[in-house]
């Protein structure tokens, strides 16, 4: 709700984030930057402490990109233990290109949870501002990845050599359909169908199994079958504001509220 001069009192950075912040962060989330060349500047002062061959394929920065840099830097800012919750493209958990990647976060991380998202959830070249209008929906499929961190970075030391055959723990994954109407904005029936998730996720945590189907259902309405305590909205409450005319129509959002029962998921 800050607005003119008092939004500079927020603590917020509009900086390179690929600059060196630390390493010892609690918890890192993000939508790591899809380009597929890096050209922003600063690239000695990120290659400090990233690193720029990282396929270990002996040329420096072959393989360099937005996506390759955005990743390895949420891993390189959470500290031992910590927890990274990356959207990441699909193509991520299976594209040969992306095999170095991959090996990237096996080796400095345990993978907690995967959940795949419906297509069209993002839209494309969309600022906050115009996000509720005239924006074309993202065809690219996406994916949350939720990780812990087990190890520290070693620039030079290649993952080339690496084998993970051996590598082998439970991992919780889940996949989000659409609902039969997706009238409304995204988040009206997205929500609905991450809380379940989390309750599974939660029940997983504890037993290491999930529920039912039938217990978790989803109405078209987006209501589940399953009685449980209302979840505060992970987007905040919607005032309404009668226009002139006399029709109901809700107003623009003014700030984002995370859900108190998302905590949980990075305790």
């Amino acid at each position: 709700k800050k607005t003119g001069a008092d939004i500079g009192l927020l603590p917020i950075r509009r900086e390179n984030g690929l600059l060196y912040w630390g390493k010892d962060w609690d918890v890192v989330i993000g939508n790591p930057a899809g380009g597929k060349q890096y050209a922003h500047g600063n690239l000695g002062k990120i290659g400090e402490h990233l690193d720029r061959d990282l396929d270990g394929n002996g040329r420096m920065d072959d393989n360099l990109s937005e996506y390759n840099l955005s990743l390895q830097q949420a891993v390189k800012s959470a500290k031992i233990g910590g927890k990274i919750c990356l959207i990441l493209p699909e193509g991520f958990f299976s594209n040969a290109q992306d095999d170095f990647l991959r090996a990237f976060v096996a080796r400095h991380c345990r993978v907690l949870a995967i959940v795949s998202l419906p297509r069209g959830v993002f839209k494309k070249g969309v600022s906050t501002r115009r996000q509720r209008g005239g924006a074309q929906s993202a065809a690219m499929k996406m994916t949350i990845l939720f990780a812990e961190k087990t190890r520290e970075l070693e620039i030079g030391n290649s993952i080339a050599g690496d084998d993970f055959s051996e590598l082998a723990y439970p991992v919780f994954m889940a996949t989000v359909a659409y609902p039969e109407s997706r009238s409304g904005t995204v988040c009206d029936w997205l929500e609905p169908r991450l809380i379940v998730v989390m309750e599974q996720w939660r029940a997983w945590q504890k037993d290491g199994l999930v529920q039912s189907a039938s217990a978790v259902k989803i109405d078209a309405d987006g209501a589940t079958k399953k009685q449980s305590p209302p979840v505060p909205s992970l987007f905040g409450e919607r005032d309404n504001a009668r226009s002139l005319k006399g029709r109901v129509r809700p107003q623009p959002k003014t700030e984002t509220k995370i859900s108190p029962g998302l905590d949980k998921i990075f305790g």
